[in-house]
């Protein structure tokens, strides 16, 4: 997702998982699996990336995600002023959130702004 100001790409990828953290006697539920995604930042004047946050995507996130393109001009999840992202998550417990990434903070931390499936910005 190309920032506003053309400066940074936001991306997404599979979160890593820690070595050794498969579990043989895991049964598999009938529901869908959960999915954790991890955003990262390509800043262009360098090319360095750094990984901002990782989170459970909602299944309206996914859709975003897996149709971005035909969703560019529509659904900005950066600000307009490219300072912060927005997205849907599903917490530990269970909820559905909207949250936030403050990109221009010392310590990029989500934080949840309300329930919800998925933040749009406005435009300017």
């Amino acid at each position: 997702f190309w920032s506003p100001d053309s400066q940074s790409i936001a991306f997404i990828t599979p979160a890593r998982r820690s070595a050794g953290t498969f579990d043989a006697s895991y049964t598999p539920r009938l529901q869908q699996p959960e999915l954790e995604l991890t955003w990262s930042l390509l800043d262009l004047s360098d090319g360095s990336s750094q990984r901002l946050a990782s989170f459970n995507p909602t299944n309206e996130m996914i859709y975003v995600i897996t149709y971005f393109d035909q969703f560019a001009q529509s659904h900005r999840l950066w600000s307009p002023d490219s300072r912060a992202l927005v997205y849907g998550e599903v917490t530990a417990e269970g909820d559905l959130i909207i949250s936030i990434l403050d990109i221009a903070a010392d310590r990029v931390v989500p934080y949840s702004i309300g329930q919800g499936v998925l933040g749009i910005w406005s435009y300017q």
